[in-house]
């Protein structure tokens, strides 16, 4: 299946459309938009695919990033075949708006429903779950994928051990299951899980009781 059909698994897909600059109001062409509806907000991504003969550079990545945010995209996603140069992964990384540079593999295993979930803790942006990692815990190797809402920077983590999905609010740490502890930066980052302390031992303070914990 090509990324165009998996994308129209997941939402509206309009291909060479036109979307009003949010500052002039003039049409912009856009070479793929597609719209996703969560909890009645619609979210507006912006996908370009550049297929060039050497990886992008950071100029290619400034260019989708001024013009994602010119529609009001919610997020744009750049794809390229031929992999990107450390200066435009940084880049991404560091732009305000959440810009992913994936491969076409990455695009292909990213661009399905339940990769992107709507925040739960402040229900104003999704979590796309790009974050993953292993590490050994009780003699076997544990994996991990988790992601970070952009407003509030909760996290949404999946544990492989006993199989729960936790929402920890940024700058937190919580228990699953299984009994390791995730925490989770003030930035959204998501750090290998440690074991859990002994019950006699006093657990760190919520800053933020009252959020659901477990979904």
């Amino acid at each position: 299946m090509d990324l165009y059909a998996q994308m129209d698994q997941m939402g509206r897909v309009y291909r060479n459309t036109h979307r009003p600059d949010k500052d002039t109001g003039r049409p912009r062409q856009i070479d793929l938009w597609m719209e996703c509806d969560f909890k009645g907000m619609t979210m507006g991504t912006l996908v370009d695919a550049k297929f060039h003969e050497e990886p992008i550079d950071v100029n290619t990545v400034e260019q989708v990033v001024m013009l994602a945010e010119a529609v009001n995209a919610h997020m744009s996603v750049i794809v390229a075949p031929n992999g990107f140069t450390e200066g435009a992964l940084a880049k991404a990384k560091a732009c305000k708006m959440h810009c992913r540079v994936w491969t076409l593999e990455e695009a292909l295993e990213f661009m399905v429903e339940d990769f992107w979930v709507m925040c739960p803790v402040c229900e104003q942006d999704c979590i796309p779950m790009d974050q993953n990692g292993a590490a050994e815990w009780d003699r076997k190797w544990l994996w991990w994928l988790a992601g970070s809402c952009r407003k509030c920077r909760a996290a949404r983590v999946w544990c492989q051990s006993c199989g729960t999905t936790i929402m920890i609010p940024a700058g937190c740490r919580e228990e699953c299951t299984c009994g390791l502890v995730w925490e989770v930066t003030a930035d959204g980052d998501v750090l290998p899980p440690e074991e859990a302390e002994a019950d006699d031992e006093e657990k760190p303070h919520d800053p933020h009781p009252g959020h659901p914990t477990f979904w």
